[in-house]
């Protein structure tokens, strides 16, 4: 670039060295620089208006401005068809015409049997309704819009609908009068991302807002800010480190709409959570199977004592293609523990003095692509919670069968 410079100083074939300085500026991702140096080459040189225009609508689809693009590459064509300039920019133009726009939506609908609806505690002797099973209809929807993308710059807003409606509206207590109401679940997310990416990281800041209601009725709304950062090791090893902050507030009146009286103070869940994760992913079959391991830490500062904890998590997933992807195996685990602050405002005189509760997760899935926009899946997951306060233990099993349509 210095050696250009000097030649452009001296005044040696301006217009050939301008062109030539915009090739390096290119190569050194200096794009802005670039496009003043293709138009400084065509405005000194008339003949080389037709490759500096072409450099200059390449510059544009690096920096993804789409538009500015096809408007250059048409032009091209127009004025010399039968030019390598004009094919090469038809090749271009065919190339933009098939990337995917700049939104997206997935449809999902499903069939979920669980054989303990209301997680009931292993001992069911500690609560007065039986174990339910029950089954369960799901329904989500999924918009995405990417809002901005320039450079390595980019910005995506998303809203998603997530609905669960039990077939059994209500369930009887062992008394057989009274009633436990309906566990329908609505929950609507929005969110915001921007980040930055190079070709050898990814930078993203998660900003979102969550409104959930059970039986229809308002519940917790949750805010969270979640920025990462995600790293190439080594060829296909990633590395990502991530932080999340989440305000939870529940619902001051839903206790007293669904059971006729307030929480107590203790039992408050509104709540300042915390979590700092760092995990590692390989990639494989040409980006389409995945292996993951994460390790996080968090803490849940909660206005009521009895929700205070601290917890450790570990989770491993892999995802591995079959068909040319058409059909995927999907395994999950997860193992956390919470170790509670405060003893218990009930559960006074337990082993260990205060709450402890180990949390698995096991999930396994597979997925059937039927038509090019069209999954069929089903799937299976355990949970199961060990606590030194028997009421918090339980376990339950899910059985899933859905589709999902992406438009």
């Amino acid at each position: 670039l210095t050696i250009i410079e000097a030649a452009i100083n001296e005044g040696v074939r301006p217009a050939q060295s301008n062109y030539l300085k915009g090739l390096i500026l290119i190569k050194l991702k200096k794009n802005t620089e670039a496009v003043e140096a293709f138009k400084k080459a065509k405005e000194l040189d008339t003949s080389l208006t037709q490759q500096a225009d072409f450099q200059i609508a390449t510059v544009y689809v690096q920096e993804k401005e789409f538009k500015k693009a096809k408007e250059a590459f048409k032009g091209l064509m127009t004025v010399d068809p039968t030019s390598d300039w004009a094919l090469f920019s038809k090749d271009y133009l065919e190339a933009i015409e098939k990337m995917p726009p700049p939104y997206r939506f997935i449809l999902g609908v499903g069939l979920q049997y669980d054989d303990n609806a209301l997680a009931n505690p292993i001992d069911e002797s500690l609560v007065d309704i039986t174990k339910q099973e029950d089954w369960k209809r799901l329904y989500s929807l999924l918009g995405e819009y990417t809002v901005y993308e320039k450079g390595p710059w980019n910005m995506k807003a998303s809203y998603s609908l997530n609905i669960t409606q039990h077939d059994k509206s209500d369930y009887n207590k062992k008394n057989g009068t009274e009633k436990v109401f309906s566990q329908d679940t609505v929950s609507h997310t929005f969110s915001i991302m921007p980040s930055y990416n190079t070709e050898t990281s990814v930078t993203s800041l998660l900003l979102s807002y969550n409104y959930l209601e059970v039986d229809y009725f308002k519940y917790k709304q949750s805010f969270t800010i979640n920025p990462s950062y995600t790293f190439i090791i080594k060829g296909s090893n990633l590395g990502q480190v991530s932080f999340k902050y989440r305000r939870d507030e529940y619902d001051f009146n839903y206790n007293k709409r669904k059971f006729g009286a307030y929480l107590s103070k203790a039992e408050d869940r509104d709540a300042n959570y915390f979590a700092l994760g760092v995990g590692y992913i390989y990639t494989f079959k040409k980006g389409n199977g995945l292996f993951n391991v994460r390790l996080e830490g968090d803490i849940n500062d909660a206005d009521g004592p009895n929700w205070d904890y601290a917890g450790v998590k570990v989770s491993s997933g892999l995802l591995y293609p079959f068909i040319d992807n058409k059909f995927r195996a999907n395994i999950f685990a997860e193992a956390y523990r919470q170790n509670y602050s405060n003893v218990h405002s009930i559960y006074k005189n337990i082993p260990r003095n205060t709450r402890k509760d180990d949390n698995y997760t096991a999930q396994a899935s597979l997925t059937y692509t039927i038509l090019k926009p069209l999954d069929i899946s089903v799937g299976y997951t355990h949970l199961k919670t060990l606590s030194n306060i028997a009421v918090y233990e339980y376990k339950k099993n899910l059985y899933t069968l859905s589709l999902e349509y992406r438009f």
